[in-house]
């Protein structure tokens, strides 16, 4: 009885796991934005910190050709 509860257990770990590291996988591997406002957008969805933002904002400035510096 014992025996059988814990191989349920472990097949249930063994197949959930490989799925969850999928999902983990899939949800870092996001497009890249198209234009700088949902560029923008990704980088204020990502960061905590304001100076983390604004340099995330700077590459968006950047690879979208828009001028200055936040």
């Amino acid at each position: 009885m014992i025996r059988s509860i814990l191989i349920a257990i472990s097949t249930t770990i063994i197949v959930t796991d490989p799925v969850a590291q999928a999902a983990e996988n899939g949800a870092l591997k996001k497009q890249e934005p198209k234009t700088y406002e949902k560029c923008v957008l990704a980088a204020s969805e990502r960061n905590d910190k304001w100076t983390q933002y604004r340099v995330d904002v700077n590459k968006c400035r950047n690879e979208f050709n828009i001028p200055g510096k936040y």
